[in-house]
């Protein structure tokens, strides 16, 4: 995968959506992840998504 020169780090603010956090911690629980790997996994599946919506 091509690398675009982007940090290691991601600070993600919650900002109008509280119940991100409590979710995260369930789904992770779920599947028995670290809510780290949890929210990785679901960046990627989320963003693949909405890349095959844009390709249509």
């Amino acid at each position: 995968m091509r690398s675009f020169g982007t940090s290691k780090i991601f600070l993600l603010r919650w900002g109008k959506n509280p119940e991100l956090p409590a979710l995260l911690a369930q789904v992770a629980e779920l599947e028995d992840r670290t809510q780290q790997k949890t929210a990785l996994r679901a960046l990627q599946r989320g963003l693949e998504v909405i890349r095959a919506e844009h390709k249509g």
